[in-house]
């Protein structure tokens, strides 16, 4: 289907921009594009997080706060997971991994840091990309909360528990 086409990976109704049509979303993953198993690994990681943002949390990604909100979660979780965007940084981090819980509380605090970082600058150059004018104060605004978001990898919501989503009483 996209042999003679180029093609970017995406999570997405048929219409990008409509991801209320009534078709499944779906993940494509472009061979033209993914050259490693590194490469494959985060994109999948990154489109899976979009996918549960839009499919179990309702999270509307056509509008901004929605989308800036998935991308920083889907940075958190792909491109910025051991990457930090900063080889020092990057260098520095990973020699610590190992270490006991990375014994010193200042140097687990610049790791901290430097993925942050990461994931504010990914996520916006990404939300900016769909809403130029928006992009910048809709990652500002919700950036804590949502870097915080740990669903469906951590125990901060209703969806991360193994036995699913709590049944709603009818």
């Amino acid at each position: 289907m996209y042999a003679h086409s180029t093609c970017l990976r995406y999570f997405a109704a048929p219409n990008l921009k409509d991801l209320t049509s009534e078709e499944q979303p779906r993940i494509v993953m472009c061979a033209n594009e993914l050259r490693s198993r590194g490469e494959v690994r985060e994109a999948l990681r990154h489109e899976l997080v979009h996918a549960f943002d839009h499919c179990v949390s309702r999270r509307d990604l056509a509008e901004p706060n929605g989308l800036a909100c998935s991308e920083i979660r889907a940075a958190r979780e792909a491109e910025c997971r051991d990457n930090f965007h900063n080889i020092l940084g990057e260098l520095f981090c990973k020699a610590f991994v190992g270490a006991d819980a990375f014994a010193d509380k200042q140097d687990n605090m610049i790791c901290k840091q430097l993925k942050e970082s990461c994931a504010r600058q990914v996520a916006t150059t990404s939300v900016r990309a769909v809403f130029p004018a928006e992009g910048y104060t809709c990652i500002k605004t919700q950036f804590d909360k949502c870097y915080n978001d740990l669903a469906p990898f951590g125990q901060n919501d209703e969806h991360s528990s193994r036995e699913g989503p709590k049944p709603t009483a009818p």
